[in-house]
């Protein structure tokens, strides 16, 4: 993960001398130029079995495990789990707008992904809480991704998982194809906000085998 991080610091401090240069705060060559990025390979690959998910899953607290629920059941990024609200929850649909994409989504309050919301909501109102935010802290407090992320580090350390096994973007993947497997491309495609199956596709055929039965 760190290194991946390093190219994007490397991009964000390039980007922002770019700036400077083009506000006349200096005439100086971007010193980012030439700099060799880290080699970057795909986790298009990368499955995260049930038994990995409960390994860590065991391992975390109440609010990682709020939030490793509803990233997996709601099949969403990072950031529209983080900014899950309770006024997204509008006639039995939770009902949002992806960040990244600007696309509609409804998801029915209903079977796990239904009972993970009310248990929020119950846990919510056991520490009292005043934000309207879904995924909160021990305090109530909106939970923040530095908290999501360090919590997680932990329980997988703890889980004694290595961090290029399971990573958090990994559950969507993970959503995705156990979504492809047990209904079928179209329905996976349309959970995860995708316009076109084929980015679907594309997105969740390397990550398990297709199943097939024996020969006998």
């Amino acid at each position: 993960e760190g290194h991946v991080r390093a190219n994007r610091e490397i991009s964000l401090f390039s980007h922002a001398f770019n700036i400077s240069r083009e506000w006349g705060y200096t005439d100086v060559t971007n010193p980012a130029l030439g700099v060799r990025r880290n080699k970057e390979t795909g986790r298009q690959d990368m499955y995260i079995h049930d038994q990995m998910y409960q390994a860590v899953y065991n391992c975390a607290g109440e609010v990682l495990r709020d939030y490793m629920d509803f990233m997996y059941l709601s099949g969403q990024r990072n950031a529209d789990v983080l900014k899950s609200d309770e006024r997204h929850i509008i006639d039995g649909v939770f009902e949002f707008r992806q960040e990244k994409t600007g696309k509609p989504m409804r998801i029915k309050l209903m079977g796990e992904f239904g009972a993970l919301i009310e248990r929020i909501l119950q846990r919510k109102a056991n520490l009292k809480s005043t934000t309207t935010r879904l995924i909160v802290d021990e305090s109530g407090n909106a939970a923040t991704r530095q908290q999501i992320r360090t919590r997680f580090y932990a329980a997988r350390t703890t889980a004694g998982i290595d961090s290029n096994d399971f990573q958090l973007m990994d559950l969507r993947g993970k959503a995705a194809t156990d979504k492809e497997e047990k209904t079928d491309l179209a329905t996976a495609s349309a959970q995860l906000g995708h316009d076109d199956t084929k980015t679907t596709k594309r997105y969740v055929r390397h990550r398990r085998g297709k199943l097939v039965e024996p020969t006998k």
